[in-house]
């Protein structure tokens, strides 16, 4: 934390507010933060996910030239649109989703997680720009104010790669890139791998990478769709969130997190923090 600059300290504090005030079984839970003396640095015990990262996942079923089934890629995805939900519910907007920041287990449950730079929307829109570029919205890109549906968008983004195994915007410069994400311009959803797929699940990826935000399905309609519905009944997926709906709120807060969850309100000076 002592060779962070300001909006450095900010960010990690902010991943300590966020994460400390959201309990649900696809987000990787907090367990505990503290400042190490000697180095001065902030640490935070996570969750463990054992099963690693979507991204690494992937990467290795490339490699080896293999495929999610139909199930366990809407399993997969059911779960994230679960988690995000419950972000969205509780006014955050996660605004880095990508697979590798999608956590898996050996259990088989998938759990989002890096809220570096997550934030609370309190009302209107975000303008901060910020992400990863193949992920990123339009809307980000064209440096436009933005909101859920951006989360949303990525969500999509994610959804392509783990049926095609490579994200659906690649370029060679930032230029190029720039026009195929503001243009939705990505390879046809036709042939291998997507013929092996439900067309429903395919075409939730179209709903999904639309260039207008207004016309991007919302957490809730992703929910209400058959393939999904089924696949939360069928694997008993249907939970709700147990966050604070008041991220202010201290009556949701454990009584031994309170005190550094305080200090973020107040200052992020180090030695304000217990």
């Amino acid at each position: 934390m002592i060779n962070l600059n300001e909006k450095e300290k900010k960010n990690a504090l902010n991943e300590v507010r966020l994460i400390a005030s959201i309990r649900h079984p696809n987000i990787i839970e907090y367990k505990e933060s503290f400042i190490e003396d000697k180095s001065q640095t902030l640490c935070l015990v996570m969750e463990y996910a054992d099963g690693g990262d979507l991204a690494h996942k992937i990467s290795k079923m490339a490699k080896e030239g293999s495929n999610f089934s139909p199930d366990e890629a809407t399993k997969i995805i059911s779960q994230m649109v679960l988690g995000l939900k419950a972000l969205h519910d509780n006014k955050i907007c996660h605004r880095d989703l990508k697979c590798a920041n999608i956590f898996l287990t050996k259990q088989g449950q998938v759990k989002l997680g890096d809220f570096n730079v997550s934030k609370v929307l309190q009302r209107g829109m975000l303008h901060t720009q910020t992400g990863t570029p193949y992920y990123a919205s339009p809307e980000v890109w064209q440096d436009k104010p933005y909101d859920y549906k951006s989360d949303i968008w990525s969500l999509g983004c994610i959804i392509y790669e783990i049926i095609a195994k490579s994200p659906p915007f690649k370029a060679t410069s930032m230029k190029e890139l720039f026009k195929k994400v503001t243009g939705a311009k990505y390879p046809p959803l036709k042939g291998k791998p997507f013929i092996n797929f439900p067309n429903e699940l395919v075409m939730l990826i179209r709903l999904i990478l639309n260039p207008n935000p207004r016309l991007r399905p919302s957490c809730s309609t992703l929910l209400n769709q058959d393939i999904i519905k089924d696949c939360i009944d069928k694997c008993s997926l249907n939970y709700e969130s147990t966050a604070s709906s008041d991220l202010r709120s201290d009556d949701a807060i454990p009584e031994k997190k309170k005190p550094l969850l305080n200090t973020i309100y107040l200052t992020p000076k180090l030695n304000m923090l217990n």
